[in-house]
């Protein structure tokens, strides 16, 4: 039977004399995450005094959000925005933007029409524009959108992401990895960027691949998306020892990664034969994506070869009610009455 496998994330106070100071100590206590760039980020909106870099600023960190899915946090910072300079369109480009992930299509439209009748902050509306026509699988518009939104700000690091995205799906790859390379030289810590760098490189070139994970690794040490992305490395090499221990540091920054959970029950089940601590794996997976139909196979595989054919038929059986075209399943079924 085939086992599935997916390959693919204080300060002291002292005494002060002016209330604040007081004030800007508070909000530097409240901004500290288990995200370094946002940390510096934030720490750097508390202590601005300047409203044009402040709002730079802060358009910089409400772009961190969205890469986070931090909807809420996002449109925060967009209201922050606003209220320092009720002028540019970054509020509507940024609600667009934060409309977009979410799927609301026809939302993010309205915003992004809203955003464009600014004169100020062009680029932004521009380059939400060219996201939702990304999403509509429009390129051409969006490249020509996205490369309008570059001759407004030569310096924005997410409209060259965005062209590096489209040339990727257009299958230009040198010209993508051109462009996301320009991104994360625009912004040192933009994880994205990496991490879709390593992706480009995943097959073409591993000694690029391992470069730009440990550099999204180096960004967010605190995720284990990359430590993941690393283990997987690894594993495609044949280094499956490595890999395995990879995947448990993976485990170890962050328990509710699941994926992590699953390729090392795959090598426990396919390479080691250890039914006990595959099984133990594809638990924890199904316990943190109770929809991930492929553990829960691969649960049913491992209660098959224990010969627990209760359990097995009870695994196969849920992974039939989460999908009933899994046929791999389905025939585990027959095959075991």
């Amino acid at each position: 039977m085939k086992i599935f496998k997916i390959v693919p994330l204080a300060a002291v106070l002292f005494l002060a004399s002016c209330a604040g100071e007081e004030a800007v100590e508070k909000e530097l206590q409240a901004v500290e995450s288990a995200y370094p760039a946002l940390n510096s980020i934030s720490k750097s909106i508390a202590t601005m005094d300047d409203d044009d870099e402040k709002r730079k600023l802060l358009i910089k960190r409400a772009h961190w959000y969205l890469d986070h899915k931090f909807i809420s946090d996002l449109q925060a910072d967009a209201e922050k925005i606003y209220k320092l300079d009720s002028s540019y369109a970054h509020r509507n480009a940024l609600y667009a933007l934060g409309a977009i992930d979410q799927g609301n299509y026809v939302l993010a439209k309205n915003f992004v029409d809203a955003a464009l009748q600014f004169k100020n902050g062009k680029d932004e509306a521009l380059y939400a524009k060219a996201e939702l026509e990304y999403i509509a699988n429009q390129l051409p518009n969006s490249l020509e959108t996205v490369n309008d939104a570059l001759r407004e700000n030569q310096y924005h690091y997410r409209a060259y992401y965005l062209k590096g995205r489209i040339y990727l799906e257009a299958g230009d790859t040198a010209k993508a990895v051109s462009s996301i390379r320009t991104s994360v030289e625009l912004n040192p810590d933009f994880y994205k960027g990496f991490k879709l760098l390593a992706l480009a490189y995943e097959t073409a070139d591993t000694t690029f691949y391992k470069e730009y994970v440990n550099a999204a690794a180096r960004v967010e040490p605190n995720n284990a998306e990359p430590i993941f992305m690393l283990a997987d490395f690894h594993y495609r090499n044949g280094r499956i020892d490595q890999a395995k221990e990879v995947y448990k540091q993976s485990i170890a920054v962050d328990s509710t990664f699941e994926f992590s959970h699953f390729n090392l029950g795959v090598i426990y089940l396919s390479e080691d034969v250890a039914l006990d601590s595959a099984l133990t794996c594809f638990e924890a997976c199904t316990r943190i994506a109770p929809n991930y139909t492929n553990a829960w196979y691969n649960m049913g595989l491992c209660y098959e070869y224990m010969d627990s054919t209760t359990k097995a038929l009870s695994s196969y059986n849920k992974v039939l009610e989460l999908n009933p075209a899994y046929q791999p399943a389905r025939e585990a079924i027959e095959n075991l009455k």
